[in-house]
């Protein structure tokens, strides 16, 4: 009987020690745990936030040549000269290149117009249809800014005769 009791108190001993390591050991330690990971998480969309800025903004060399190619495209769209001779002259290579004859270029008068100059060209070409678009298209692409302000198309015999006329800017003088 008396060993009855000596194990049933040291089966109770046993049980109280485990209920107490849980209690005091194991719950707090799994506590902890628990908050260092979910600052860990922190951390890391902290740390996503930062790599998703820097690829968004990039590094400050990168950024200046960026804007610097970006204000050398602006320059050719918007010169601080009219360069009417070299527009004139890339007229006459588009037309030919697209196998258009020029058949007059007579240019206005410059005139002021929101804080930049404006030039009106009256153009004739002569051409089909096809390259015709493709003369248009390729102006359209060019480094310069041209406005086309009207239009006049006549067919004779086949072949286009169009009257445009055209616009280029320049910062003003």
């Amino acid at each position: 009987m008396r060993s009855k009791m000596l194990l049933s108190a040291i089966f109770a001993l046993a049980l109280l020690l485990c209920a107490a390591f849980f209690r005091l050991c194991f719950l707090p330690q799994r506590a902890e745990i628990a908050r260092l990971e979910e600052e860990a998480a922190k951390e890391q969309e902290a740390l996503i936030a930062v790599q998703n800025f820097m690829n968004a903004h990039g590094d400050g060399a990168e950024r200046a040549k960026a804007r610097a190619e970006r204000s050398a495209a602006l320059e050719k769209r918007l010169p601080a000269r009219m360069g009417q001779g070299d527009f004139l002259a890339l007229l006459e290579r588009e037309a030919q290149h697209e196998k258009l004859m020029l058949a007059a270029v007579a240019p206005g008068q410059i005139e002021e117009e929101g804080g930049v100059s404006r030039l009106p060209l009256d153009v004739e070409l002569d051409g089909d249809y096809f390259h015709l678009l493709a003369f248009l298209k390729d102006l359209e692409k060019s480094e310069r800014f041209v406005r086309m302000e009207s239009t006049e198309i006549k067919s004779e015999d086949g072949r286009l005769h169009v009257k445009m006329r055209l616009s280029i800017f320049a910062e003003k003088e």
